[in-house]
């Protein structure tokens, strides 16, 4: 993931030198596409364990600094992008949230394990569900 950053932070001269409107036009396209393929990457972990979790967070933090970064809210959402739709670093940040819930759960899982109570799922920002 630094090598990504870094990657991206190297885009920026290349495409300020000539046409500064290449970069309002490219900029935004690149960072959905690195977000993108960041977002897939990380849904296709079946299993983390609770320092791969950590790493993982730890590496979409740096991509979500790098993404707001290089884009604002504004610039880094494509103009042919849906209304409403997330900026690259809004959309990270979200997956940063689910991800955050998800460990929750783990550990409030492993506790229940441990004290030989039921565990019951919560969704995020509500009580327990009913089962």
């Amino acid at each position: 993931v630094t090598a990504v950053g870094e990657h991206l932070f190297s885009l920026v001269p290349q495409l300020e030198q000539p046409q500064e409107g290449a970069q309002v036009r490219w900029l935004p396209l690149v960072l959905e596409a690195v977000v993108d393929v960041a977002t897939q990457r990380a849904l296709l972990i079946k299993q983390l364990t609770g320092r791969g979790a950590q790493q993982l967070a730890v590496d979409l933090e740096y991509l979500q600094k790098v993404t707001d970064a290089l884009g604002s809210s504004e610039a880094a959402v494509p103009t042919d992008a849906a209304p409403g739709s997330a900026s690259p670093a809004a959309r990270v940040g979200e997956l940063l949230t689910a991800l955050a819930h998800l460990a929750a759960q783990q550990r409030r899982r492993q506790q229940c394990l441990a004290k030989g109570e039921d565990f019951r799922e919560e969704p995020r920002g509500g009580p327990p569900l009913e089962r």
